[in-house]
Protein backbone atom coordinates (compact mmCIF):
# COMPACT_ATOMS: atom_id res chain seq x y z
CA UNK A 1 0.00 0.00 0.00
CA UNK A 2 2.94 2.11 0.83
CA UNK A 3 3.92 2.15 -3.00
CA UNK A 4 0.76 2.63 -4.53
CA UNK A 5 0.80 5.99 -2.79
CA UNK A 6 4.40 7.02 -3.31
CA UNK A 7 3.57 6.58 -6.58
CA UNK A 8 0.19 8.58 -6.65
CA UNK A 9 2.04 11.30 -4.79
CA UNK A 10 4.43 10.87 -7.84
CA UNK A 11 1.61 11.70 -10.36
CA UNK A 12 0.29 14.82 -9.29
CA UNK A 13 3.39 16.80 -8.95
CA UNK A 14 5.54 15.39 -11.94
CA UNK A 15 7.65 18.77 -12.51
CA UNK A 16 9.05 18.69 -8.96
CA UNK A 17 10.95 15.55 -9.52
CA UNK A 18 12.88 17.00 -12.69
CA UNK A 19 13.55 20.23 -10.81
CA UNK A 20 15.28 18.26 -8.36
CA UNK A 21 17.15 16.20 -10.62
CA UNK A 22 18.11 19.63 -12.58
CA UNK A 23 19.18 21.34 -9.54
CA UNK A 24 21.37 18.97 -8.32
CA UNK A 25 23.06 18.25 -11.71
CA UNK A 26 23.60 22.21 -11.76
CA UNK A 27 25.12 22.06 -8.65
CA UNK A 28 27.22 19.11 -9.44
CA UNK A 29 29.08 20.70 -12.44
CA UNK A 30 29.32 23.69 -11.07
CA UNK A 31 31.53 21.99 -7.99
CA UNK A 32 33.20 19.77 -10.21
CA UNK A 33 34.37 22.52 -12.73
CA UNK A 34 35.93 24.44 -9.69
CA UNK A 35 37.94 21.63 -8.53
CA UNK A 36 39.10 20.81 -11.60
CA UNK A 37 39.82 24.11 -12.02
CA UNK A 38 41.87 24.34 -8.80
CA UNK A 39 43.40 21.04 -9.73
CA UNK A 40 44.71 22.58 -13.14
CA UNK A 41 45.91 25.95 -11.67
CA UNK A 42 48.32 23.10 -9.04
CA UNK A 43 49.38 21.68 -11.73
CA UNK A 44 50.41 24.71 -13.73
CA UNK A 45 52.21 26.09 -10.47
CA UNK A 46 53.94 22.94 -9.71
CA UNK A 47 55.38 22.64 -13.57
CA UNK A 48 56.55 26.82 -13.00
CA UNK A 49 58.21 25.53 -10.00
CA UNK A 50 59.60 23.12 -11.65
CA UNK A 51 61.08 25.05 -13.96
CA UNK A 52 62.54 27.62 -11.58
CA UNK A 53 64.34 24.50 -9.44
CA UNK A 54 65.65 23.88 -12.81
CA UNK A 55 67.43 27.28 -13.52
CA UNK A 56 68.51 27.74 -10.53
CA UNK A 57 70.51 24.85 -10.88
CA UNK A 58 71.49 26.00 -14.16
CA UNK A 59 72.68 29.19 -12.65
CA UNK A 60 75.10 27.40 -10.12
CA UNK A 61 75.93 25.47 -12.78
CA UNK A 62 77.65 28.08 -15.28
CA UNK A 63 78.92 29.92 -11.49
CA UNK A 64 81.07 26.88 -11.74
CA UNK A 65 81.84 26.70 -15.14
CA UNK A 66 83.21 30.20 -15.14
CA UNK A 67 85.16 30.10 -11.71
CA UNK A 68 86.53 27.08 -13.40
CA UNK A 69 88.34 28.86 -16.06
CA UNK A 70 91.85 30.34 -15.78
CA UNK A 71 90.39 33.66 -16.81
CA UNK A 72 87.20 35.05 -15.51
CA UNK A 73 86.72 38.06 -18.07
CA UNK A 74 87.13 35.10 -21.07
CA UNK A 75 83.87 33.32 -20.34
CA UNK A 76 81.15 33.64 -22.67
CA UNK A 77 78.52 36.18 -22.65
CA UNK A 78 75.33 34.78 -23.41
CA UNK A 79 74.13 31.00 -24.61
CA UNK A 80 71.60 28.26 -24.96
CA UNK A 81 72.43 24.64 -22.55
CA UNK A 82 73.07 21.66 -24.29
CA UNK A 83 70.14 18.78 -24.26
CA UNK A 84 68.20 18.43 -22.62
CA UNK A 85 68.09 22.10 -21.38
CA UNK A 86 67.83 23.57 -25.06
CA UNK A 87 64.59 25.71 -24.13
CA UNK A 88 66.90 27.54 -21.42
CA UNK A 89 69.63 30.30 -22.71
CA UNK A 90 71.58 32.35 -20.34
CA UNK A 91 73.57 35.54 -20.29
CA UNK A 92 76.52 36.45 -18.18
CA UNK A 93 77.59 40.07 -16.92
CA UNK A 94 81.30 39.89 -15.55
CA UNK A 95 82.40 43.62 -13.81
CA UNK A 96 86.18 43.83 -13.13
CA UNK A 97 87.28 46.21 -9.90
CA UNK A 98 90.78 46.65 -9.53
CA UNK A 99 92.45 47.58 -6.50
CA UNK A 100 92.95 51.19 -5.77
CA UNK A 101 96.28 52.52 -7.16
CA UNK A 102 97.87 55.07 -5.05
CA UNK A 103 98.93 58.74 -6.55
CA UNK A 104 101.78 59.55 -8.00
CA UNK A 105 103.22 62.49 -4.94
CA UNK A 106 102.65 59.11 -2.82
CA UNK A 107 104.07 56.58 -4.89
CA UNK A 108 106.81 59.32 -5.11
CA UNK A 109 107.08 59.81 -1.72
CA UNK A 110 107.01 56.26 -1.07
CA UNK A 111 110.13 55.80 -4.21
CA UNK A 112 112.16 58.50 -2.00
CA UNK A 113 111.94 57.37 1.10
CA UNK A 114 112.88 53.76 -0.06
CA UNK A 115 115.88 55.23 -2.18
CA UNK A 116 117.20 56.23 1.37
CA UNK A 117 116.96 52.92 3.27
CA UNK A 118 119.83 50.42 2.69
CA UNK A 119 117.04 47.43 2.16
CA UNK A 120 115.31 48.99 -1.74
CA UNK A 121 115.93 46.18 -3.73
CA UNK A 122 114.47 43.84 -0.97
CA UNK A 123 110.81 46.10 -0.77
CA UNK A 124 111.11 46.04 -4.76
CA UNK A 125 111.16 42.20 -4.65
CA UNK A 126 108.40 41.46 -1.66
CA UNK A 127 105.94 43.32 -3.65
CA UNK A 128 102.38 41.91 -2.46
CA UNK A 129 100.45 40.09 -5.42
CA UNK A 130 97.45 42.19 -6.91
CA UNK A 131 93.99 40.67 -6.33
CA UNK A 132 90.95 41.79 -8.47
CA UNK A 133 87.18 41.31 -7.50
CA UNK A 134 85.16 39.98 -10.48
CA UNK A 135 81.36 40.60 -9.54
CA UNK A 136 79.39 37.94 -11.85
CA UNK A 137 75.69 38.14 -12.47
CA UNK A 138 73.91 35.03 -14.26
CA UNK A 139 70.17 34.94 -15.69
CA UNK A 140 68.49 32.05 -17.07
CA UNK A 141 65.48 32.98 -19.43
CA UNK A 142 63.08 30.46 -20.57
CA UNK A 143 59.85 30.93 -22.12
CA UNK A 144 56.20 29.44 -20.65
CA UNK A 145 52.90 29.84 -22.14
CA UNK A 146 53.94 32.56 -24.06
CA UNK A 147 55.17 34.71 -20.87
CA UNK A 148 59.05 35.45 -20.76
CA UNK A 149 60.78 33.41 -17.11
CA UNK A 150 63.90 34.48 -15.64
CA UNK A 151 66.08 34.08 -12.77
CA UNK A 152 68.95 36.07 -11.97
CA UNK A 153 71.89 35.25 -9.63
CA UNK A 154 74.84 37.58 -8.65
CA UNK A 155 78.47 36.34 -6.87
CA UNK A 156 81.86 38.41 -6.24
CA UNK A 157 84.90 36.21 -6.35
CA UNK A 158 88.55 37.77 -5.16
CA UNK A 159 91.13 36.33 -7.89
CA UNK A 160 95.09 36.92 -7.84
CA UNK A 161 95.81 38.26 -11.05
CA UNK A 162 97.91 36.18 -13.70
CA UNK A 163 101.92 36.94 -13.50
CA UNK A 164 101.99 38.17 -17.01
CA UNK A 165 99.76 40.52 -16.35
CA UNK A 166 101.33 41.44 -13.37
CA UNK A 167 104.23 43.32 -14.71
CA UNK A 168 102.02 46.47 -16.00
CA UNK A 169 102.44 47.27 -12.74
CA UNK A 170 105.77 46.31 -11.73
CA UNK A 171 107.51 48.22 -14.52
CA UNK A 172 107.76 51.45 -12.71
CA UNK A 173 111.55 50.30 -10.59
CA UNK A 174 112.83 49.00 -14.30
CA UNK A 175 111.86 52.12 -16.11
CA UNK A 176 113.63 53.94 -13.70
CA UNK A 177 117.20 52.35 -13.96
CA UNK A 178 116.91 53.01 -17.84
CA UNK A 179 116.30 56.67 -17.54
Amino acid sequence: MKLRSLITRAQKSPGFLLLEVLLAITVISIGSSVIMRTYSNSIAAGIVSQQYVVAANLVEEKFWDILALEEISAAPTEGTFKAPYTDYSFSVHIEEQMPELESDDEFEEAAYTDSLSSNVQQTVEEEEPIYILYKIEVTVTWSYRGDEKALSQRTAVIRKQPEDEEGEFDDFSSGTEDL
